[in-house]
Parts: C-alpha cells; sequence; structure tokens
C-alpha cells in the first residue's frame, strides 16, 4: 500500500509540471527503480520552490539526506539546485551561488551536462543579482553554448537566450538586450510553453520601459501579469507587480505605481521573500517621499532596512541608510541623519571589504587550479614511461587476456539477452500506456460529439423558431396595416361628420353629443398608438428573426440589444428599469443572428437573476480594433465555483424545467467562432458583469496561440 502511495503521488506532481518547464526530469538510459520516493521529492520541491518556500527546503534537504544514503550525485545536484532556487525566491543571492555551485559539481559527476547548463544559467542569475554582471554574463554564456554542444531542447536553448539578454540589459546594451529577448520568445512561442511566454513577456515589458516605449512596455506586463496569475506562480507574479509600478512611476502615475508595489509586498509577505519584500518596501518609501509623506516613508524605510539586515543585502542596505538619513535631516533630525550616515559609509567598508575578499578568493582559487594542472602534467609524462614498460610485460599476458576477452564476449551476450528482454517489456509497458491515453481521447471525443450535438440541436431549433417568428411577423403585418390605415380615415370621416353635429339644435343632448366627440377621438388615438406598437413588435421580430447564412456581414449591435429587450419586455414587464450608455461604436462584421442569441441569453439570465426590482445596465465602448459591451445586473451574484462551471454544457442554477443549462455555453462557443471573448465579474449578492469583446473586422484564418482565452483565466484577469 505504501508503494502504491508513492507512486500515486510520484505521477501527480509529475504531471502537476507538465504545464510548464519542468526542471527535474527522469533520463531514459538510467535505472529509476527504487528512486520513487526521492523523485517525488523532488518533484515536490520544484513545485515548491514557487509557492512554499519552508515546505520546499524541508522537501529538498530530506531528498538530498535519502539520495547521499542512495548514492545518486545527479539526485543530490537536483536537492542543492531546489534549495538555490528558493534562496534566490528569498533574495538570499549569497546562499544561492553556494547552493548552485554544490549542484554543479554533483551533476559533473553525474556526467548530467544539460544539467550542468541549467545551473550555470541560474548561478548567472544569483551573480546578477549580487552586482557581478561579467561574471553572470560569462556563466550564461557557458549554458548557452553547452546546450548548443549537447544538443538541448529548443525550449532550455530558449530559457539560456532570455537569461543572455537580461545581463545585456543590465550592462544596458539594449540592442543585444531586444535580440536576445526576441530569440528567447519565439523559440517559448513555438514550444507553446506558458511559463515561458509570460517570463519573455515580463523581459520585454521591462525593456521597453527602460527605452521610453510606454504603451508596449505596459501591453507585455499586462499580459505576464495575467498568465503568471492563471498559472498560480506567485514569485513571477510578485516580480510583474514590480516592473509594472516601475512603469507607472516612470509615466507620472504614482497612485497607480503605488498600489502595483502594495499588490507585490503582499505576495511577497504571503511567500514570505524577505529579500524581495524589502526591494518593494524601499519603492514604496521612495514614492511617499516624494508624496510629502514622511511618516509613512521612514516606516517603509525602516522595513526594508530590516529585511536588507537579514538578506545580507549590502548594497541595498546602504541606500535605505542613505533615504533615512536624508529624510532624518529633511526634518532636523540632525543626530538620526548622522547615525543613519554612518551605517552608510559602515555598509560601504564591508562591500569594498566583501569585494576584496571574493578577488582574493578568486585569485587564490586560480593559483590553485593552476598547480593542480601543473601535477597533473607530471604525473602523465610517468604515466607514459610506465606505460612503455608495460607494453613488454603485455605481450607475455596475451594468452591471459584472449580468455578473458572469451569470458568477458559471453557475459556481454547474456547482459544483451537481459537487456532485450528489458526493453521488449519496456515496449510492452508503453504500448499500454499508449492504449490507456487512445482510450481517454475516444472518451474525450465521445463528449464532445454529444456536447456538439446538443449544442446543434438547440441552434436548429433556435433557426426554426426564427422561421417561425418571421412568418407570424409578416401574417401580423398585413391585417395591422390595415388598422392602421383605416384610423386615418375614420379620422377623416369623423372630422367631416363633426361640423353637422354641431349643428343640431342645442338641448339636452348637447352635453352628450360633447362626451361621445370627445370620447370617439380618444379611440381612434388609442387604436392608431395600437397600430404603431405592433408595428415596432413586428418589425423587432423580424430584426431578430433575420436569416444567416453562415456568411459575416456588417450589422449595428445597439440594433440587437434593443431588439433583444422589446422580445423580453414581457419578462421583466415594470419591475426592472434598464440604463443604456451606447457610446460610439462602429458597424461590426459578424453572423448577426448568432450574435443576437448571445445578446438574448445573457439578457434572459440577468432578468432572472433579479428576483423582485432590479436594474440592468448595458454600455457600449469602441477600444482600439474592438467593440465593448457591458452587461451589469444588480441580481443575486454568482459564487467562485458557479463562475468555473457556468459555460460548461448543461451546468444550470435554475430550478427544474427552467432552463437547459445551453445557453451560456452555446454563448461561449458563438463568441469564440467570432475571435473574440468573454469576461465576468461577479460578487455574490452584488450583481454580476458580463463583458463581451468582438474585433470589428472578422479575420478567417488566426493561429490559435494568438486567441488562447479561456473563461477560467478571464476570471482571474
Amino acid at each position: 500500500m505504501k508503494y502504491f502511495f508513492t507512486i500515486a503521488w510520484t505521477l501527480l506532481y509529475g504531471c502537476s509540471l507538465l504545464a510548464q518547464a519542468s526542471f527535474y526530469h527522469l533520463l531514459p538510459e538510467e535505472d529509476n527503480e527504487g528512486f520513487e520516493l526521492i523523485d517525488s521529492l523532488l518533484w515536490r520541491a520544484e513545485w515548491a520552490m514557487n509557492h512554499e518556500y519552508k515546505i520546499g527546503n524541508i522537501v529538498a534537504q530530506e531528498a538530498i539526506r535519502l539520495s547521499e544514503e542512495r548514492n545518486a550525485p545527479r539526485r543530490i545536484g537536483y536537492g542543492h539546485f531546489f534549495m538555490g532556487m528558493m534562496n534566490m525566491g528569498q533574495g538570499k543571492w549569497g546562499q544561492a551561488e553556494r547552493e548552485f555551485l554544490f549542484s554543479i559539481e554533483y551533476f559533473r559527476m553525474a556526467g548530467d551536462s544539460l544539467s550542468v547548463a541549467t545551473a550555470y544559467d541560474r548561478i548567472g542569475y544569483a551573480y546578477r543579482r549580487q552586482g557581478y554582471l561579467n561574471k553572470s554574463l560569462e556563466y550564461h554564456l557557458r549554458g548557452l553554448q553547452r546546450r548548443q554542444d549537447f544538443g538541448a531542447p529548443k525550449l532550455h536553448t530558449g530559457y539560456s537566450y532570455a537569461a543572455v539578454g537580461g545581463i545585456y540589459y543590465a550592462l544596458q546594451e539594449y540592442d543585444e538586450a531586444l535580440f536576445h529577448y526576441r530569440r528567447a520568445f519565439n523559440i517559448r512561442k513555438a514550444e507553446k510553453d506558458s511559463i515561458g511566454i509570460a517570463l519573455s513577456m515580463n523581459g520585454l515589458g521591462r525593456l521597453h520601459r527602460t527605452l521610453g516605449h510606454y504603451d508596449s512596455s505596459y501591453h507585455y506586463l499586462s499580459s505576464a501579469l495575467e498568465r503568471f496569475t492563471q498559472l498560480s506562480s506567485l514569485s513571477h507574479v510578485l516580480s510583474c507587480n514590480h516592473e509594472l509600478g516601475l512603469l507607472y512611476r516612470s509615466t507620472g502615475e504614482l497612485p497607480k505605481a503605488q498600489a502595483a508595489f502594495k499588490n507585490g509586498l503582499k505576495v511577497a509577505e504571503q511567500i514570505e521573500s524577505q529579500g524581495r519584500a524589502a526591494l518593494l518596501q524601499l519603492e514604496l518609501g521612495k514614492l511617499t517621499m516624494e508624496s510629502g509623506n514622511k511618516k509613512e516613508a521612514k516606516t517603509y524605510f525602516l522595513a526594508a532596512q530590516e529585511n536588507f539586515i537579514k538578506t545580507e543585502n549590502l548594497e541595498d542596505l546602504q541606500e535605505v541608510n542613505l533615504l533615512l538619513a536624508q529624510l532624518a535631516a529633511s526634518e532636523e533630525k540632525y543626530r538620526d541623519a548622522y547615525h543613519y550616515f554612518q551605517n552608510y559609509a559602515a555598509f560601504k567598508d564591508s562591500i569594498f571589504t566583501r569585494e576584496s575578499n571574493r578577488a582574493l578568493s578568486e585569485a587564490r582559487t586560480h593559483f590553485e587550479t593552476e598547480q593542480k594542472e601543473k601535477e597533473i602534467a607530471l604525473l602523465l609524462e610517468k604515466q607514459k614511461a610506465q606505460n612503455e614498460k608495460q607494453k613488454y610485460r603485455n605481450r607475455e599476458r596475451t594468452g591471459l587476456l584472449i580468455g578473458i576477452l572469451g569470458l568477458l564476449v559471453f557475459v556481454m551476450a547474456l547482459v544483451y539477452s537481459f537487456q532485450q528482454r528489458a526493453r521488449a517489456f519496456q515496449r510492452l509497458l508503453q504500448e499500454k500506456n499508449r492504449t490507456d491515453a487512445l482510450l481517454k481521447e475516444k472518451e474525450q471525443l465521445f463528449q464532445n460529439l454529444q456536447s456538439a450535438q446538443d449544442q446543434l440541436v438547440q441552434s436548429e431549433k433556435l433557426a426554426s423558431l426564427g422561421q417561425l417568428t418571421a412568418g407570424i411577423a409578416h401574417e401580423i403585418n398585413n391585417p395591422v396595416n390595415f388598422i392602421s390605415s383605416n384610423t386615418f380615415a375614420l379620422q377623416m370621416d369623423f372630422e367631416e361628420l363633426e361640423p353637422k353635429l354641431a349643428q343640431l339644435p342645442s338641448g339636452e343632448k348637447e352635453g352628450n353629443i360633447t362626451f361621445l366627440t370627445t370620447e370617439i377621438k380618444d379611440l381612434i388615438q388609442g387604436i392608431r398608438r395600437g397600430a404603431e406598437r405592433t408595428k415596432e413588435i413586428v418589425s423587432n421580430l423580424n430584426t431578430f428573426s433575420r436569416q444567416s447564412d453562415g456568411r459575416y456581414e456588417e450589422a449595428d449591435l445597439h440594433e440587437g440589444i434593443d431588439t433583444s429587450i422589446t422580445i423580453l419586455h414581457n419578462k421583466f414587464k415594470n419591475r426592472i428599469t434598464f440604463h443604456k450608455d451606447y457610446g460610439e461604436i462602429p458597424l461590426v462584421e459578424c453572423q448577426y443572428l448568432r450574435i443576437n442569441q448571445v445578446f438574448l441569453n445573457i439578457i434572459n439570465n440577468a432578468i432572472d437573476a433579479i428576483e423582485d426590482e432590479g436594474d440592468i445596465h448595458i454600455s457600449t465602448r469602441h477600444v482600439e480594433d474592438q467593440v465593448v459591451i457591458k452587461i451589469k445586473d444588480s441580481g443575486v451574484g454568482m459564487s467562485e465555483d458557479r463562475i468555473r462551471k457556468i459555460f460548461e454544457p448543461f451546468y444550470t442554477s435554475k430550478d427544474v424545467g427552467k432552463g437547459t443549462g445551453l445557453g451560456l455555453s452555446i454563448s461561449y462557443g458563438i463568441i469564440q467562432q467570432h475571435n473574440g471573448r468573454i469576461k465576468v465579474n461577479s460578487v455574490l449578492g452584488q450583481g454580476s458583469e458580463f463583458l463581451i469583446y468582438l474585433p470589428v473586422r472578422h479575420v478567417e484564418d488566426q493561429e490559435e496561440g494568438e486567441r488562447e482565452f479561456s473563461i477560467f483565466q478571464d476570471r482571474i484577469g
């Protein structure tokens, strides 16, 4: 039972990493039997490195301990690698550097060159955060070269390009940075690596912000934040909020910058990243200091100072002490200012000492390496002389070696036989897995076919209803025209008769004649208003039931919305008030009947959501090459669970017999067919808001990756 649980845990965490670029993977030529528990711990540590640092460190240390007991150097290397990643996430760059150096040593022992390249990239990041840019570039280029030499997957090569681009950005060589960023982005996009695409967007956003291309920067950063939020990658969400805050600060939008920094700070506190929390506290302190709120600025600076001390970040600690000194001086607290200036000078000396020690350590390491190389050369010379002597002895042993060789051939044949059996078993297992996958795919296809069939039936019913409605409207229109035209003739006849009635002798009947005259006029006007109202309803029915043969044509969406409201009028009557805020929008190229079906479904659901009296707000706007339609009700709202399910076929929250559960599912499919998207915002008890985005012009062939929308992603973003 314990063995089964271990295997299940391994598969669970293995599958959870398939949607993103996974660092740890099993080697096909390696015997992995008996290592299931260690592998599951390493996968768990990889997941935790972006979510739960404390748990991740405990799990990685346990994986290292078990790997050392089993003498598994590659797994020991990944244990140290993930601990280095978690130290980076917490801003502990020096500790991260040491862990990555350990991992490189063990990867070399295991002969895993591609994992060595991965560790080169990560230690490059650690050097970069400590300010050693040339050292960082050296390690990143080593990683890129090793991946190209050993035929690494394209996705991993893309990560190397992204890392090199980041260093060129830090060195202010922006053309080189843009070149490498774009190569990384194209590779990740081709490989459909969700988190890699988001990382490239974040890097491009930062680069465009530095170059002053603020619109492009906002596009990339907001898209990256949306993807990271969907992937629940909190560490990257933190980084994206930091970059957005810097962007807003560059454009002078200080309230937005402060909000972005605060959002990032919440995530940093959630994942307990003291180093990155300190950077955000430093930025918030600068903002509040610029706005004149010195008390709040001091609070942020002191919090940043405390976290910088914990993470041993001397460079930023030096800056925050300088800012505290300036703040104290501006408040005429000269003693405090002197104290902070002393700290500033002390940390500056510490940084100089640390740099000197590092340079001395590197020089000593270089000297020791040269000495070892000389010793190796001497040993090789001695070995060469011994080999010459050994040649004579080998001739005497030739006979013995022939016998040993024969025995070795026999053993190899036996080993080969066992290997063939093992490979046959592996192929059988692969066939079984492939068969299971095909069965699952068949079941999924059957479910999709059934859903499509139900939606097709619903669409056919709607088309038939449209034909029937058009026929009825046409038949009603004829008698209504008779009534309308006859009221004019009746009005003219009565106007000719009225003077003759006035000539009747006055008497007791005069009051009755006056009353009848007034009543006849009112009746004629009532008949005319009824006929006009009937004409309006018939016109709306004709508009809504207009036939569509699948072609796209320009249409007025306002007309479609008004028609839907008119058709549903009997359902809400006087208990719901509609508020229309129509903007100036162009004609939209669409399948008009199907888009009207979307409006009818969503407005109908909004009416059902309002139990008594309420309001429905409808607004339209033209944004770039899209039209945005917002439909907001004051109804009961929806919970998080319901929002995740509302677009699933046959899901409905209405009573039995009052809903099929297909309305929103069909609407979602229609919007996707038009290359649009739909977004839902709802709070339980406060109503719901549906946002529909439709392109003004329909494009037939559009890459699937360019319109990668889903309701679950939109709900988060």
